[in-house]
């Protein structure tokens, strides 16, 4: 198979929640489906790189996930200023976050 071949069977992941970052940057949340399992990926964007910091497997319990993947991420930085606490501290947007679990896993 060419290389041409395998980039285009590399489906294109599209964010499910995105949360602006006070101070700059975008912290995004995909969401991946393969036979085996489903799992979140979250990532944070400077406007110049945009690098995962912490992947968690869905399993149903999506406000215990949506902390998982956002706690990892915390920990995966590591530095303050940390962005992903910014996101954590925000009552309002981490039940967004596992409502949008909920929403994406239930449309599959």
């Amino acid at each position: 198979m060419s290389e041409n071949n395998i980039v285009k069977n590399i489906p294109q992941l599209n964010p499910i929640f995105s949360f602006k970052v006070r101070g700059g940057g975008d912290i995004y949340v995909y969401i991946a489906d393969t036979q085996v399992c489903r799992f979140a990926v979250i990532t944070y964007d400077d406007t110049s790189t945009e690098v995962a910091y912490a992947v968690e497997t869905l399993q149903g319990a999506y406000q215990v996930e949506a902390r998982l993947l956002v706690t990892k991420a915390i920990k995966e930085w590591g530095e303050n200023p940390n962005p992903f606490k910014q996101l954590l501290r925000n009552n309002k947007e981490m039940k967004r976050l596992a409502d949008c679990f909920y929403a994406r896993i239930m449309l599959w």
